[in-house]
């Protein structure tokens, strides 16, 4: 099966579009490994066709709030239907275990991995803007990686690490089986 783990930058904020939806706010960079080649990709705006091209070799896309975040940010502007995208959305999957909001990739990947992403979302938009695409794409790519590690570990262990908000670690099930 080929899987799409990727992430999606933005040029402006939910605050600063003044709108909820994530199609409003403009896509300055989206950052994909594939598990076929084993490969990590960059792709800014004038490179989105590369994208494209990735995303229709996909059989399934994996992401961090990607089905409420990403995929629509993607789909406002895809040049064809993301509707049939099969998508593994790992914030989602483990709010169903969990039932509790405000999920951070770090408090999954710091327990599980010891690794984490390297910034906040709100620094890719300031990096769009003060034109450091160099940062923007490595703060990404970061947010990738830590993605496809913590998808590869939960595919492999059957489970992934909560750091609670009281400090305490609990241990998530999780069926992402790969095949």
């Amino acid at each position: 099966m080929n899987t799409i783990v990727f992430d999606v930058e933005t040029k402006r904020s939910f605050q600063e579009a003044g709108t909820q939806r994530p199609g409003d706010l403009g896509i300055s960079f989206v950052g994909a490994y594939e598990t076929n080649t084993n490969k990590y990709y960059s792709f800014f705006e004038d490179e989105f066709d590369g994208l494209w091209k990735l995303l229709r070799k996909a059989d399934r896309v994996v992401g961090f709030n990607s089905n409420h975040f990403d995929i629509p940010a993607i789909a406002a502007i895809a040049p064809f239907s993301l509707d049939n995208l099969l998508s593994l959305d790992i914030y989602e999957d483990v709010y169903r275990v969990v039932k509790q909001e405000r999920i951070s990739l770090n408090r999954l990947a710091i327990p599980t991995l010891k690794i984490r992403k390297s910034g906040h979302g709100l620094d890719a938009v300031k990096y769009y803007r003060e034109g450091n695409l160099d940062k923007l794409r490595k703060y990404c790519l970061q947010d990738v990686k830590v993605t496809w590690e913590l998808f590869k570990f939960g595919t492999e262990k059957q489970f992934v690490l909560l750091l609670e908000k009281s400090g305490m670690i609990t241990q998530i099930p999780v069926n992402w089986s790969i095949n």
